[in-house]
């Protein structure tokens, strides 16, 4: 005797007459959590964590000030532009942002080149301005130190 084991709700296997009757006895959870590899991985997995709580570690300092935060006499507001003004902008951001420069100053017009400046950390930004007062000539003109200056008042008054 054959059957089709249902393994995942999309997924069958023909088995023999023995093995419909372990599958049956088991039941599909345990079938699927109790075997070998499934415990290996769990085993490795919690080995590799030790002893950390959570997969992402977050500084001591930073952890202290997050707490801070937490505090009663902090508004939600107040905590919310804390936490706005520490965030950098991902690298993608600054990419695209380089990217688009890459036009000239015509670019600080376009509103999507707006929003991502005013994304941008004060220590990106000036990493920003570096790379842009020195574009190798192939890949775009290099940028004047008024043109900088202009991105900078621009970037200070977006934040």
């Amino acid at each position: 005797m054959t059957a089709r084991v249902a393994i995942s709700p999309l997924a069958y296997v023909t088995v023999g007459r023995e093995a419909v009757g372990h599958v049956l006895a088991r039941g599909r959870a345990g079938f699927t959590w109790d075997g070998p590899s499934w415990r290996a991985s769990a085993k490795d997995y919690h080995e590799q964590r030790a002893s950390r709580r959570t997969s992402e570690t977050i500084s001591p300092g930073r952890l202290a000030h997050l707490r801070r935060l937490m505090a009663d006499d902090i508004s939600i507001d107040r905590a919310w532009h804390e936490l706005k003004a520490d965030r950098t902008a991902p690298k993608a951001t600054v990419d695209a942002l380089m990217y688009s420069l890459r036009r000239g100053t015509e670019a600080l017009a376009v509103s999507d080149n707006k929003r991502r400046l005013s994304e941008l950390s004060e220590e990106q930004l000036r990493a920003v301005c570096h790379q842009l007062r020195n574009f190798k000539p192939e890949i775009a003109p290099a940028w004047t130190l008024e043109e900088v200056e202009a991105l900078v008042i621009i970037w200070s008054e977006l934040k």
